[in-house]
C-alpha cells in the first residue's frame, strides 16, 4: 500500500452527538490501558513530525471524521481515487464501494462490497439496518432483543431497511420476530442512527492538502533517539534525500549492500530505485544434488572436511516435533554445493511402501551427525531442525551453534517478518521454491514424504544453500552493528538451545505449589 494522500485521525475527548442521543452508548468500554495512555501523546508527535495531516473534532468520533474524508476523497477529488480506510471496525464497512475498501491490518483482509456481503450476510448500503436490528456490543448498541444476525439477514432481504420494515410489520410472518420488532420500534430506529456515520462533516481541507508527503526532520529523530528506536532511525535517515542532486546521489550511494529497501521503497521516498538486487543464490550456485546412499553422503562429506560451518536444514512430516518424521535433511557447507539426503519419501502410487533409492534413515543420520559434531552449525530456526535431528539420533550440542538466519533478522529488524522465503527476497534477491509447488495448497495438499525426490533435491538443497548464504550476508550487517551483534551472541543466539531443550522437554507445573498460592 503506497498512498498517494493520507489523513490520521483521532477521537476527541469531548462527548460525542451519540452520547447525548443515548447515554448508555460505549458506557460498557473499560479505561484505556494504563500502559496505553503516556504513549498516546508519542504517536500524536511522531505524526506531527512527519507533516502528516491529523484530525479530531470536538461532538464527533474519528468514524465519523474517516467516512467524510473518504467519501470525499473518493468521489469529490475529480480524480479516478481508490481509498483505503485502515480499519477493522464493522461500522465503516458501509462506506464501502467501488471506491473505498477497508482493510484490516490485524487479519490482513482487504474489505470489498463482496467481501463485507460474505462476513456480515448483508452489502455495505445495509450495515447500518443491520447494526440497527443486531445492535453493536462493543458501542453498547441494543438492537431488537431476540433477533440475531441470520433474523436480521432475512428482514432485510424481504423489506429492504429498517423503515421500511415497520412500514410493513404485518408482513413478517414469524410470530416471535414480529412481536420483538413490535416492542422495540424506537429502540431499533436509534440503534440504526447510532451506527450510521456521518459523511458530511465542515473539516476545512481540501484535497491536495492531504498529499502524503513525510519530511523527516530533526525533531523526528529527536524523538526517535529520545525513545531509543536506534534501528528506526538509522532507515529513517537513510530514506532522507537532499534537495540537491548531487547529495541525493551521495545519499543513495550510501545505502547499505542487499538493502532492505524495494524498488517500490525508494520510489515512495522519492529516491530515485536502483538496479534490482541481483540474485545472490543463481550467482553462487554450482550444484543441488541428492545424495540416494550411504557411500554418496560419505564422499560429499569426506571432499568437504575442511568445513568449518556446515548450513543445515530438515524436511519432515509434521511441525510438532515429536510426531515430525524425518523425510530428508539438506546441508550446504560452502555456500555454492548443496545436498539433499531423502530417508522417508514414500511411493504415492502404493501406499505404505517407501520410495526407492533413499539412503537408510538410521545411518544417514548417524554419519551426517558424526559429521556435524566436528563443525558448527548454522540454519534458519534451528531450534526445529534440532529437536528433529534429536529425534532421528542425533544430538547436536549447544555450543556447535553458530548462527540462525531468523534470529539475526529479528535482532536487525524486529518490526519485520522473518520467513526463510522473505529473507531470501529482501537480502539475497532470490525467489525460493514455494512449498506449494510440491505439495498442493488448501484441502488437496499433501505430505512432504510424498514429494518426488528430484523436486525435493532443489527444494531442500535451496533451503540449506540460502540458510548459509544468509549466514555471510546477515553476519556483515551485524559487524556493523557491534551493539546489535553483541545482542545476537550472548543473548539471542544462546537460547535457541536453550528453547529447543523446554520445547522437547516440556515444562514440569508443581501443581499443588499453584494451589497453595491461588488460596
Amino acid at each position: 500500500m503506497r498512498p498517494t494522500h493520507i489523513a490520521v485521525v483521532y477521537d476527541n475527548k469531548a462527548p460525542s452527538f451519540r452520547k447525548e442521543m443515548f447515554d448508555a452508548y460505549k458506557a460498557n468500554r473499560s479505561d484505556m490501558p494504563e500502559d496505553l495512555v503516556p504513549q498516546i501523546p508519542y504517536i500524536k508527535k511522531l505524526v506531527e513530525c512527519l507533516g502528516l495531516p491529523s484530525f479530531e473534532m470536538p461532538g464527533y468520533e474519528a468514524d465519523d471524521i474517516i467516512a467524510t474524508l473518504a467519501v470525499k476523497a473518493a468521489h469529490l477529488s475529480g480524480e479516478a481515487t481508490e481509498v483505503a480506510i485502515v480499519s477493522s471496525d464493522k461500522d465503516l464497512m458501509q462506506l464501502v464501494d467501488d471506491s473505498i475498501y477497508l482493510y484490516d491490518t490485524m487479519k490482513e483482509v482487504k474489505y470489498t462490497p463482496e467481501k463485507v456481503k460474505e462476513k456480515l450476510g448483508v452489502g455495505p448500503k445495509l450495515v447500518a439496518d443491520y447494526l440497527g436490528i443486531v445492535g453493536d456490543t462493543s458501542d453498547n448498541i441494543p438492537g431488537v432483543k431476540g433477533i440475531g444476525p441470520k433474523g436480521a439477514v432475512t428482514l432485510l432481504e424481504q423489506f429492504g431497511s429498517v423503515e421500511a420494515i415497520y412500514e410493513r410489520l404485518e408482513e413478517v410472518k414469524k410470530d416471535g420476530m414480529r412481536k420483538a420488532l413490535g416492542e422495540c420500534k424506537d429502540i431499533a430506529l436509534l440503534s440504526k442512527k447510532l451506527a450510521t456515520v456521518k459523511t458530511d462533516l465542515e473539516l476545512g481541507t481540501d484535497w491536495h492538502a492531504l498529499r502524503c508527503d513525510p519530511k523527516p526532520c530533526d525533531a523526528l529523530f529527536a524523538l526517535l533517539g529520545e525513545l531509543e528506536f536506534s534501528a528506526l532511525e538509522k532507515r529513517m535517515r537513510s530514506w532522507v534525500m537532499a534537495d540537491a542532486g548531487d547529495a541525493r546521489a551521495d545519499r543513495i550511494a550510501n545505502l547499505p549492500p542487499h538493502s532492505a529497501l524495494s524498488p517500490e521503497d525508494y520510489e515512495g521516498a522519492g529516491i530515485p530505485a536502483p538496479a534490482p538486487t541481483a540474485d545472490l543464490v543463481a550467482e553462487r550456485k554450482k550444484e543441488y544434488r541428492a545424495l540416494r546412499t550411504l557411500d554418496e553422503l560419505r564422499a560429499v562429506l569426506k571432499a568437504n572436511e575442511a568445513c568449518e560451518v556446515v548450513a543445515i536444514d530438515t524436511e519432515t512430516t509434521s511441525l510438532a516435533i515429536h510426531d515430525a518424521a524425518l523425510v530428508g535433511f539438506s546441508f550446504c557447507c560452502d555456500g555454492a554445493n548443496a545436498y539433499y539426503v531423502p530417508v522417508g519419501h514414500v511411493n504415492p502410487d502404493f501406499e505404505g511402501m517407501a520410495a526407492p533409492d533413499q539412503a537408510p534413515l538410521k545411518e544417514a543420520v548417524q554419519v551426517f551427525g558424526d559429521f556435524v559434531r566436528q563443525r558448527h552449525v548454522a540454519g534458519q530456526n534451528l531450534k526445529y531442525d534440532i529437536n528433529v535431528l534429536r529425534n532421528a539420533g542425533c544430538e547436536i550440542p549447544a555450543e556447535l551453534i553458530a548462527f540462525d538466519s531468523m534470529i539475526a533478522s529479528y535482532v536487525l529488524e524486529p518490526e519485520d517478518r522473518h520467513g526463510l522465503d522473505l529473507l531470501s527476497q529482501k537480502y539475497l534477491g532470490h525467489k525460493n521454491i514455494p512449498y506449494e509447488e510440491l505439495c498442493g495448497s488448501g484441502k488437496s495438499q499433501t505430505c512432504f514424504s510424498r514429494a518426488q525426490i528430484e523436486r525435493a533435491t532443489d527444494y531442500a538443497a535451496e533451503d540449506a544453500h540460502v540458510a548459509y548464504l544468509l549466514m555471510e550476508v546477515l553476519g556483515a550487517r551485524l559487524k556493523e552493528t557491534p551493539g546489535l551483534e553483541k545482542v545476537f551472541r550472548e543473548i539471542d543466539l544462546p537460547l535457541v538451545a536453550v528453547l529447543a531443550d523446554i520445547e522437547w522437554e516440556g515444562v514440569a507445573i508443581d501443581i499443588p505449589h499453584l494451589q497453595e498460592v491461588s488460596g
